[in-house]
């Protein structure tokens, strides 16, 4: 087993995607056959549901376009149901401090890996019992997004890039404005990150980092972690 979504991301190459929050299998089916290196299943603002994603995650199987599915919140059993599905990674929303990322890398990790997360048998992350190789590299193999949402987590940038575990950081500035107590004024449209190829390199212990439009490339950029730290400082 190897997840190539999350190899990607660690040699910091570009993968573009869209976010799904349609609970029909046709299109995922359809969106899937289309060329993008990923989907994001938005399970915190859409109706969706475990079967109909499980729906959609078998339409997509085969096809090279990798899942990822964005959770309500940071919550165990969510964890454990999505990665009993199979999903290459999850994304999880609201990540203010550090302490959030080190319980959320706990939620996806077996205990014998320093986690909580319980142990399945024959379901379909593991093809149904047949990946003999699966609990053993499961730690290696699963990929946690984080988002950051807010001034609090912009302060503890740093801190959070650091903790082992965190595959990747996920910026909406739009979503910010509200921490500031407005709603998306030009100002802070203004102060978006700005845009930097891949080839700008990952620091040895930088998460990468995609960003949700206005950027020009969205969900797709990644850049160093002290780039990203430096750029927030602007906005404390």
């Amino acid at each position: 087993m190897r997840n190539h979504f999350k190899a990607r991301l660690q040699a910091c190459e570009p993968q573009f995607g869209l976010f799904v929050v349609s609970n029909a299998l046709q299109n995922a089916e359809a969106l899937a056959g289309s060329g993008f290196d990923y989907l994001c299943f938005d399970l915190e603002h859409s109706p969706s549901s475990t079967p109909a994603l499980h729906a959609q995650l078998a339409a997509v199987a085969g096809t090279g376009t990798a899942c990822v599915a964005r959770l309500a919140g940071l919550d165990l059993s969510a964890f454990k149901h999505h990665l009993d599905l199979g999903v290459d990674a999850l994304m999880v929303p609201n990540i203010h401090t550090p302490e959030q990322a080190r319980e959320a890398v706990r939620y996806t990790r077996y205990p014998v890996d320093g986690g909580v997360r319980g142990l399945g048998g024959t379901m379909r992350a593991t093809r149904y019992g047949r990946d003999k190789a699966y609990f053993a590299e499961a730690a290696a193999n699963t990929c946690l997004l984080v988002q950051i949402e807010s001034a609090q987590g912009l302060r503890n940038l740093d801190a959070i890039c650091a903790v082992d575990g965190v595959d990747l950081l996920f910026f909406g500035p739009p979503i910010f404005a509200p921490t500031w107590g407005t709603w998306a004024s030009p100002a802070i449209r203004r102060s978006s990150p700005p845009s930097r190829p891949a080839s700008a390199g990952c620091g040895p212990w930088a998460s990468p980092a995609a960003c949700w439009p206005p950027t020009p490339i969205a969900n797709a950029i990644s850049m160093p972690a002290p780039a990203w730290s430096s750029w927030a400082r602007t906005w404390d």
